[in-house]
């Protein structure tokens, strides 16, 4: 059964496909996610499907967040948690493989690719089997730098939040419902199967958004301070990343 969301976005994108350059637009990026363009490990946080073949609705979702986090719209970041998540339904199992978080020593992964050390205060409620909302919840209390990308000066940024609360998804999940998680949350933490990181998105300004999508509140985390830019090569996001 479709979310609120991934109904809103079939919607939207049947009512642009008899539009040339829209439809153009999703074929390339359709063919680029059926043929393998995308690592992916990245390609998962924004969308995993029990079979990795993508229609022209996810194909469309992807567009809209891939094109937002290259804008430097969206920031992200990774943690290793070094584990990989077991079946949706078992919820005790993810639980305990979640509360290794609150007692230890993590490491996050920025823009530039830096691992750091983080000791901040996390909780990561998982629930699971759920086919209308999100997973659960993950928390932090402290600081956590994020990556954002600056395309017109090639430069990157690091953004710290503090004390962030965003929709927890695991395992599979299509990319429009991530997409319904940027639009609406303005934030969401993805746990792909067969993945070690967890994957933090917040989005920082409401564009590329289909108009059905319409965000809730603010997002909830502070910003607390930016970085000076410095110069990026390869950003590890579309670069080659540990599972």
């Amino acid at each position: 059964m479709q979310t609120v969301w991934e109904s809103a976005i079939t919607s939207a994108v049947n009512r642009n496909l008899s539009n040339p350059k829209f439809s153009a637009a999703i074929a390339g990026y359709l063919g680029q996610l059926n043929g393998g363009l995308y690592p992916a490990p990245y390609r998962d946080a924004l969308g995993q499907k029990m079979r990795p073949v993508f229609d022209v609705y996810d194909a469309a979702a992807f567009a809209n967040m891939h094109a937002a986090i290259c804008r430097g719209y969206v920031l992200y970041t990774t943690i290793h948690i070094g584990q990989i998540p077991t079946s949706d339904h078992l919820q005790q199992e993810n639980s305990a493989k979640l509360n290794t978080l609150e007692r230890m020593t993590f490491y996050s992964v920025d823009t530039f690719g830096t691992r750091r050390e983080e000791s901040v205060q996390v909780q990561a409620t998982f629930r699971g089997g759920s086919q209308s909302g999100n997973d659960g919840i993950f928390r932090w209390n402290g600081e956590i730098e994020f990556g954002v990308i600056d395309p017109a000066s090639k430069r990157a940024h690091r953004v710290t939040l503090r004390d962030g609360s965003f929709p927890f998804e695991v395992g599979y999940t299509t990319p429009p419902r991530t997409l319904g998680h940027f639009g609406f949350d303005r934030a969401v933490a993805r746990w792909p199967y067969g993945s070690k990181r967890i994957w933090l998105f917040a989005v920082t300004r409401d564009v590329l958004w289909y108009t059905d999508i319409k965000p809730a509140t603010p997002l909830r985390a502070e910003v607390v301070k930016k970085l000076p830019a410095q110069p990026y090569r390869q950003l590890p996001l579309f670069g080659d990343i540990a599972a």
